[in-house]
């Protein structure tokens, strides 16, 4: 967490852990962990709740197999 708050600092943008996160809150997510991706345990695990994404304008999923994973499935 403490490289993810240096990060956003330098960029001048927010952070938060998921426990906190609530697309109220912000404008955008991006998922960058292996949640919902082809091969892994359990592919059609999301990182966060439904009800957390609500609000958000845009959700970026960094995993490109399958093209549409489930993050971005129940964003739409």
């Amino acid at each position: 967490q403490e490289k993810a708050r240096s990060l956003a600092d330098k960029f001048g943008i927010r952070c938060c852990s998921l426990e906190d996160f609530h697309g109220q809150q912000f404008e955008g997510a991006v998922n960058c962990t292996p949640l919902g991706m082809y091969g892994t345990a359990d592919p059609t695990a999301i990182p966060i709740t439904t009800q957390q994404l609500t609000g958000l304008h845009w959700v970026y999923d960094l995993i490109y197999r399958p093209r549409e994973t489930p993050l971005l499935a129940e964003a739409r």
